[in-house]
């Protein structure tokens, strides 16, 4: 059975409607904890497949003009082990 795969970035930021947002996250072995602006009521639980497409997302909206100044930080390629959980390795 070939082993899942993901690249992501641990953090991106951006600007929407000239305010910046930060997105900041943390692999865990259940999951992908983020949080949007540093604010409690904005966490969110996610998959390392769910990231990958909110970045393609994001650079689909940088492109089309509703986002500026899209920067994405350090890079994190995670793999799904036998017993279903995530863990980072080295690429």
């Amino acid at each position: 059975m070939a082993t899942k795969k993901w690249t992501y970035h641990k953090s991106h930021t951006c600007e929407i409607s000239g305010e910046k947002q930060s997105f900041i996250t943390q692999l865990y072995k259940v999951g992908v904890y983020a949080i949007l602006n540093g604010e409690s009521n904005q966490q969110f639980n996610l998959t390392p497949a769910n990231m990958v497409g909110i970045e393609r997302k994001l650079r689909i909206s940088e492109i089309e003009g509703t986002i500026t100044n899209l920067v994405f930080g350090p890079p994190i390629t995670v793999i799904e082990d036998e017993n279903g959980y995530y863990k980072e390795i080295e690429k």
